[in-house]
């Protein structure tokens, strides 16, 4: 038996390559891409605030911000809620909250879904969101995972 150790390099988005000249080809290809950190899933008892953030990744050729936009109303709902189901403005909560971020804030954060434009030229990742289709799905899937 032997043990071997193994250089990785870790792109921004955080996919490892064996080379570092894959991995700045992947940087290159990545140049269209915006983060966002999305806050949800609201203490709708007390208006505690935002309990879970995760990181959303969009490849697009312009209006990233929609496509975060429109992928939280699909996944996570209206925009607002209310605490404890009364519906008055003392009542209000974000019930979720997306924020652009740096690309070099991401250091050791996990995306945790990624987006592509349907008009992008080439896909950057196997596992992206490119349709409704795709948001119905993963919707299901984290329905069928709780």
């Amino acid at each position: 038996m032997r043990i071997e150790t193994v250089k990785s390099y870790i792109s921004t988005d955080g996919i490892p390559f064996n080379t570092r000249e894959a991995c700045l080809q992947h940087e290159e290809r990545i140049k269209n891409v915006k983060y966002f950190r999305v806050a949800h899933a609201p203490d709708l008892t007390e208006g505690r605030g935002l309990k879970k953030r995760i990181i959303i990744a969009v490849h697009a050729l312009s209006d990233h911000e929609v496509y975060v936009e429109h992928f939280c109303y699909a996944m996570f709902g209206n925009r607002h809620a209310f605490v404890m189901g009364h519906y008055g403005s003392n009542a209000m909560v974000y019930n979720w909250a997306a924020t652009e971020i740096n690309s070099e804030t991401l250091e050791g954060q996990t995306v945790k879904y990624r987006i592509e434009d349907a008009n992008v030229s080439e896909y950057i990742w196997e596992d992206s969101v490119r349709s409704e289709k795709d948001i119905v799905e993963l919707k299901r899937l984290e329905m069928e995972a709780k």
